[in-house]
C-alpha cells in the first residue's frame, strides 16, 4: 500500500468527519440551541 494512497484515505476520514460536525453545528442552530454556547463548547 503507498504512501500517497494513505494520505489520500486518511484526507477523505478526516473531511467526512469535518462535513458532519458541521452538519451538526447547522442543525445546532436551527433548532435554537446556539442561544446557550457555553453547553456546546464544553
Amino acid at each position: 500500500m503507498s504512501f500517497c494512497l494513505v494520505v489520500c484515505l486518511w484526507e477523505l476520514i478526516v473531511l467526512t468527519l469535518v462535513v458532519d460536525a458541521w452538519a451538526d453545528l447547522i442543525k445546532f442552530n436551527q433548532s435554537g440551541l446556539h442561544n446557550t454556547p457555553n453547553e456546546i463548547s464544553s
